[in-house]
């Protein structure tokens, strides 16, 4: 059937269908595309804390606070029950000291009752050692 045909009576006729206006209409959406559907640039705003996220790399300018309600922070590893910070890794201090308001507990080397922990080098590395001499006051 055609779309277009002519009567006697009629200059122009024209038929459509409910098929060829679906059609009709999808072919006037593909070839139109309004400017902001074109553009390559594309902005996401979020808000932190981000309900649930796992993030590449998260920088901050200012204070940090997580887990404060609960729960725990590990780094390389998941936070172990009951601890607020868990590390499987090294840790560095660049500047300043660390504050310890409760027991340190070491657990390297051989620890054992009696030793203590004895000075190697300048940088700060200690092994567990006996005491060599008694001091008296």
């Amino acid at each position: 059937m055609n779309v277009l045909s002519r009567t006697d009576n009629e200059l122009l006729v024209v038929r459509l269908t409910r098929n060829r206006v679906i059609a009709l209409l999808a072919g006037l959406f593909m070839c139109w595309a309004p400017g902001e559907l074109g553009c390559e640039t594309f902005t996401l705003q979020t808000y932190y804390p981000s309900p649930a996220g796992i993030y590449n790399k998260m920088t901050t300018t200012a204070d940090t606070v997580l887990a404060r309600d609960s729960g725990g922070v590990g780094i390389g590893v998941s936070p172990t029950a009951g601890v607020k910070l868990d590390v499987n890794g090294n840790v560095k201090v660049r500047a300043g000291n660390m504050d310890v308001g409760g027991n340190v507990i070491i657990r390297g080397g051989t620890p054992a009752a009696g030793l203590f922990l004895k000075s190697t080098d300048s940088n700060g590395t200690a092994v567990w050692a006996a005491p060599t001499a008694t001091y008296a006051p």
